[in-house]
């Protein structure tokens, strides 16, 4: 079981690929090269890995120059 919360910085962007795996998230079960993003997270939520599962997750804060 992991857990994705919201992101402390609203111009933070955070994006979760699954490479191997299965995940299940509220009654979806999310497969390899499925994705998502925490963009709109407002609240803790957990998710559950069913087997060995390997995710790239990338965040990003958009930031001015």
């Amino acid at each position: 079981m992991f857990f994705i919360n919201p992101s402390l910085h609203p111009d933070t962007y955070e994006f979760y690929y699954i490479v191997k795996g299965q995940i299940e998230f509220q009654d979806d079960i999310y497969n390899p090269y499925d994705y998502f993003d925490a963009k709109r997270a407002s609240e803790n939520y957990g998710l559950k890995a069913l087997e060995d599962t390997v995710i790239l997750f990338i965040s990003s804060k958009y930031r001015r120059i």
